[in-house]
């Protein structure tokens, strides 16, 4: 018998076991009948990151023994441990069982994933649509990335939790070196929605937020900008550029002087061009720095010193 077989045999067995479950639940009352109706068996197995089953069967439910309590003699009396009893049977037959609250299936591959932490560093494996309700797993939010972290973009409700999605590899840049801090330790009080005011101010739409780790008190996050506004992160003085001009972009435009491409002469090749024309011909540098020229009333356009003493 090969796996396939093998796992149809198992979930025709198991889905007996519940008929079988269904009709005995229904001489114990509605508490009973309920509990047995919430098992669910899935068959596509785990989306979530870290869990594996053999044969890609899944039990969720509430395993939990039904009982009353008596707040006169403060003491609990079993009215059913129908549940445990599957749960047993379903895990001696190779059926992994979850808790019914704890996992939900993805949309899309019917996978399932965690919407509850299992340790203090667990982080969502999924993405909710509050408008419609869907649930999509990383697996298949993988085969559409781009279009998963567009519906992240300029808002500072949300952010990416999978790290198997980065965004850099979707051409996104990261706008921090080290990771910001929210939490309850001093000093962790980074604010996500002031960094959004400011890359709002600054005409920025197309950026997200990312959660780089979490801890028991703590996370750390980073944000991204798209790069087709990346300019607009440190924006020109210029008036005609729109940030896209050779001293925005810290050009190599300028090799004579040391003003890292934010001089003058920098911003408009013909300027330094015509200075070099002063040097060469006039040979009139500049006693302040040696190497640059006051040509007629202007600054050195290498050093900037108004009217320097020249040789």
């Amino acid at each position: 018998m090969n796996a396939d077989e093998k796992k149809k045999n198992i979930a025709r067995r198991a889905e007996r076991i519940l008929d079988i479950a269904k009709v005995m639940a229904s001489s114990l009352g509605c508490q009973v009948e309920n509990r047995i109706e919430e098992i669910q068996l899935h068959y596509e197995g785990y989306a979530e990151p870290g869990y594996d089953t053999e044969f890609g069967l899944v039990a969720t439910g509430n395993w939990n023994t039904i009982d009353t309590y008596d707040h006169s003699t403060r003491s609990h009396t079993v009215v059913s441990n129908l549940p445990k009893r599957i749960a047993d049977l379903f895990e001696r037959m190779g059926i992994e069982c979850e808790w019914s609250d704890e996992w939900t299936e993805c949309g899309s591959c019917y996978k399932l994933v965690r919407t509850n932490p299992d340790s203090y560093g667990w982080t969502q494996s999924f993405y909710f649509d509050e408008n419609n309700g869907d649930c999509t797993c990383v697996e298949c939010l993988k085969d559409d990335a781009e279009n998963y972290l567009s519906g992240l973009e300029g808002n500072s409700n949300v952010a990416n939790t999978m790290d198997e999605i980065n965004p850099s590899d979707y051409g996104y840049i990261q706008v921090n070196e080290d990771s910001y801090q929210t939490g309850f330790h001093p000093g962790q009080n980074d604010d996500p929605h002031k960094i959004a005011k400011e890359l709002d101010s600054k005409g920025i739409t197309r950026y997200l937020f990312n959660i780089d780790s979490v801890g028991q008190f703590d996370s750390n996050w980073s944000v991204y900008v798209h790069s087709s506004e990346e300019h607009l992160l440190n924006p020109c003085d210029c008036e005609d550029c729109d940030g896209d001009c050779d001293n925005c972009n810290d050009s190599d435009d300028c090799d004579d002087c040391d003003c890292a491409n934010d001089c003058e002469w920098c911003e408009a090749s013909d300027k330094k061009e015509s200075a070099q024309v002063v040097v060469n011909t006039n040979d009139h540098p500049c006693k302040h720095c040696g190497t640059g020229l006051n040509a007629g009333e202007t600054p050195c356009w290498k050093c900037g010193i108004d009217n320097p003493t020249r040789n």
